[in-house]
């Protein structure tokens, strides 16, 4: 009985210990994969800056769009006149709103 039962004691620990060498396999490819992925997401980041970089985009607007730099004979300097001043004339009232605004300026002067 106490064979029986040491083989079993035994039987159970080599168990825990394959059980144990599985997970820290697990463990191992997880963290490989872990890392594979970070490595790109580094490299997919260095990619997208050098996308946009300045000089990216400049060798996108001129070869694709056409576009060149701005040239020295192209920029042209005007002067804007700071004096003039736009006045808006009143509106003519016509005769019955004139004396409506009499009698309300009469009405106003009546009340003190």
């Amino acid at each position: 009985m106490a064979a029986a039962f040491a083989m079993g004691l035994l039987g159970a620990v080599i168990y825990g210990r394959v059980q144990t060498n599985e997970i820290y396999g697990e463990i191992a490819r997880e963290t490989k994969e872990y890392e594979i992925v970070q490595s790109e997401n580094v490299r997919m980041h260095s990619d997208l800056e050098a996308k946009v970089a300045i000089k990216s985009v400049e060798e996108y607007a001129e070869q694709e769009l056409g576009l060149q730099q701005l040239d020295q004979s192209q920029i042209e300097y005007i002067q804007l006149q700071t004096d003039d001043s736009v006045e808006i004339p009143d509106e003519e009232k016509n005769l019955f709103v004139r004396i409506k605004d009499k009698f309300e300026s009469f009405m106003e002067y009546l009340k003190g």
